[in-house]
């Protein structure tokens, strides 16, 4: 910069040069989304504060899911959203979250049944699975007969696992009924009864 006269002196500047006013975000070099959901951090990028806890859904049981086999592990059809922030949950022909997204995820689920015509539970159980494989077992036995026909009772399970972009979950229900016979199960068309839940936490 050209200048007459003597070379001004570089001084610094002091709180009495600054004047009140309002910086425009188009001013400022930072990278990043620039509104008022963001913040601008110490490395001149703006962030979300705090993160998001997405993909995050929770689906439910919204009729009974009858004939399901004796000793065997059955995948239960959680067919109907409560929400799915991102589209993850197949709730119509896999019955499986693809979260598609790195990161440690909170899964939660129940599953209420009894054995059909009159057969009794020995005992129940509820698995998380993981690319097919089971990660997660819960399993409640009974010493007397306690869940005959029609009479519902609910089993709880949830934990903390790893997903890649390609990882996907699923929820699985055993019972005993005390001789071969079919079981259903349950939901409830005023409360959450049968669901599977999760979101990714925080990091």
């Amino acid at each position: 910069m050209a200048f007459i006269g003597a070379k001004p002196t570089n001084v610094p500047l002091t709180s009495a040069d600054i004047q009140d006013g309002t910086v425009a975000l188009a001013d400022l070099s930072a990278t990043g989304t620039k509104d008022s959901t963001t913040f601008l951090r110490g490395d001149n990028t703006f962030a979300v504060a705090g993160g998001v806890n997405t993909p995050a859904f929770l689906a439910i049981r919204s009729s009974n899911q009858g004939n399901v086999a004796d000793n065997t592990w059955t995948k239960i059809q959680f067919n109907t959203e409560k929400f799915d922030t991102d589209g993850t949950y197949d709730n119509t022909t896999n019955y499986r979250f693809t979260p598609a997204v790195v990161g440690k995820y909170k899964l939660f689920a129940q599953v209420g049944g009894y054995g059909q015509a009159g057969g009794i539970a020995n005992n129940i159980a509820i698995r998380i699975y993981k690319n097919g494989t089971d990660e997660v077992e819960t399993r409640r036995t009974f010493d007397s007969a306690v869940v005959a026909e029609g009479g519902t009772t609910a089993i709880t399970t949830e934990a903390i696992l790893d997903s890649d972009t390609d990882d996907y979950f699923e929820v699985y229900w055993y019972i005993n009924t005390n001789g071969g016979v079919n079981a259903t199960i349950d939901y409830n068309a005023t409360k959450l009864y049968t669901y599977f839940g999760g979101y990714r936490i925080i990091e």
